[in-house]
């Protein structure tokens, strides 16, 4: 997953459509076996993953759509009103 997250801010999402593919406006999943992992950008091709899942389905379920766009909301709002922290890694 890390390699796919450094192909993808460099060179956009233009990958095969097995490992990655848009599922909603501004949202993209990237794909590995049945793990999933959703995500969208900001400015400068950061990427901020929503969250990973197993998908048991064919299709990428609504309740998992919806968290990420909800997740990339409330990003942006805090974003807006300054209210986001960088955290350093070593104090996660």
């Amino acid at each position: 997953m890390l390699g796919l997250l450094k192909r993808v801010a460099q060179r956009g999402p233009d990958l095969n459509p097995d490992i990655c593919h848009q599922v909603e406006e501004k949202i993209f999943q990237f794909s590995q076996g049945r793990i999933r992992v959703l995500w969208f950008y900001d400015r400068n091709k950061i990427i901020l993953c929503t969250h990973g899942f197993v998908k048991k389905t064919q299709k990428t379920p609504q309740s998992e759509k919806d968290h990420a766009k909800s997740m990339m909301s409330r990003y942006f709002e805090e974003k807006r009103s300054a209210a986001l922290r960088k955290i350093p890694w070593d104090e996660v």
